[in-house]
């Protein structure tokens, strides 16, 4: 039995975007005498107007400050889009920022929330996946794994955020509605925070501008890069099956067996266990080529390696939905 799921629409992209905007004085005298109220109490009249948006108003240090936060979802009204719909998202940005006396142009890109939604029926079936998430590796490069929560793992850097999470338990933990696309989804989010929108300025010269995040192309290159290293690629399997597979490749006789030992050791202890495995000369069992190069041979056999726990109910495969849906994204 292998498990069905389909792609919550083509289009995954953005789902939040934050805008920050320097305010002067001649700015604050603007809004507070065209809405006739406390500058504090602006942010609210304008957002009931654009539901899609939330902003505050902050000074420090004698410095004005407005900071947007915006639904990309709700301003096009559908989770089904792709770039051909950034003139739609500029054009209601626009309109809500010339309530301020503002320009687009004004804007400064902070943050940016791109998204996979995968949407999978069957409830065991996203339970074991997240038992399966738990195993991934520790820490990758600057990435540390937090999976504190039943239905959440986030790998965490000062700049970035890549997370694996249930879209519709998050919600309901939250006590927020939710929306008819947001139902027995997994979502797989990365955020771009504003240092590494930074770090593509002075290095890359990547204008911390919407327009240069809101394509399909950079979409892909964050999603495949973050999520790949860490969930890896390949289906799910319990160890017989995935063994079978093993078997009935070309591989040699040698690199089956240390193959079957890794994924063993793995389904037990986790991939950073093995990864960091001595043997009793104190040396890793693994090199850091052998364990790579495992890695690769197992992708190309499509098998994850990462099995599906077998002391628990469940079918012998599940397809990966990250690497499933991934490709088909793009409308």
């Amino acid at each position: 039995m292998i498990f069905s799921r389909y792609l919550e629409g083509s289009g995954n992209m953005i789902h939040t975007i934050q805008l920050y905007v320097a305010l002067n004085n001649k700015n604050i005298d603007y809004i507070t005498k065209k809405f006739n109220k406390n500058i504090k109490f602006v942010t609210d009249d304008i957002d009931n107007m654009f539901m899609a948006c939330k902003s505050t108003i902050t000074k420090k240090y004698n410095i004005w400050s407005l900071y947007i936060v915006i639904d990309i979802i709700k301003v096009l009204g559908t989770p089904k889009f792709h770039e051909l719909d950034y003139p739609r998202v500029q054009n209601y940005i626009e309109g809500y920022m010339n309530q301020y006396g503002l320009n687009f142009s004004d804007a400064t890109l902070i943050r940016v929330d791109y998204r996979l939604d995968v949407c999978i029926p069957n409830k065991k079936e996203r339970e074991i996946l997240f038992k399966i998430y738990k195993k991934a590796i520790e820490k990758y490069g600057f990435k540390k794994k937090y999976s504190c929560f039943k239905t959440t793992v986030y790998f965490n850097t000062r700049s970035t955020q890549t997370t694996a999470y249930d879209k519709e338990q998050e919600r309901i933990s939250n006590g927020k509605n939710i929306c008819s696309y947001e139902k027995n989804v997994i979502r797989f989010e990365f955020r771009i925070q504003n240092r590494h929108l930074n770090n593509k300025k002075h290095k890359q010269g990547v204008d911390k501008k919407l327009i240069n995040y809101f394509n399909n192309k950079s979409y892909l290159e964050y999603m495949h890069k973050n999520f790949e290293a860490i969930l890896y690629k390949g289906d799910y399997y319990k160890i017989y099956r995935a063994e079978t597979i093993i078997n009935r490749s070309n591989l040699s006789i040698k690199y089956k067996k240390m193959m079957r030992e890794f994924l063993s050791d793995v389904s037990i202890h986790g991939i950073t266990y093995v990864k960091n495995k001595l043997n009793q000369d104190g040396k890793l069992v693994y090199s850091k080529y052998q364990f790579n190069n495992i890695i690769k041979l197992l992708s190309k056999l499509n098998i994850n390696p990462i099995l599906i726990p077998k002391n628990i109910e469940a079918p012998s495969v599940i397809i990966n939905p990250f690497t499933e849906n991934i490709f088909t994204n793009v409308a």
